[in-house]
């Protein structure tokens, strides 16, 4: 197996969210990861998230 990693940022909003890193294997492997920016994001989008069930209970009524 070859030990050759290809790397790929995804760039959302000028910083680095998640991390793409395809591997060179056979099957093809590919790993995503939250970099530490997109980690310090992970509250806000869970106060949207709650926030998102929310509205639904009130429009569904």
């Amino acid at each position: 197996m070859a030990e050759c990693q290809i790397s790929v940022h995804i760039c959302i909003a000028g910083g680095e969210i998640i991390r793409k890193k395809v591997f060179d294997e056979i099957p093809l492997r590919v790993e995503y990861n939250m970099t530490e920016f997109g980690k310090e994001l992970l509250s806000v989008l869970e106060e949207i998230y709650k926030w998102g069930k929310q509205t639904i209970k009130k429009i569904k009524m």
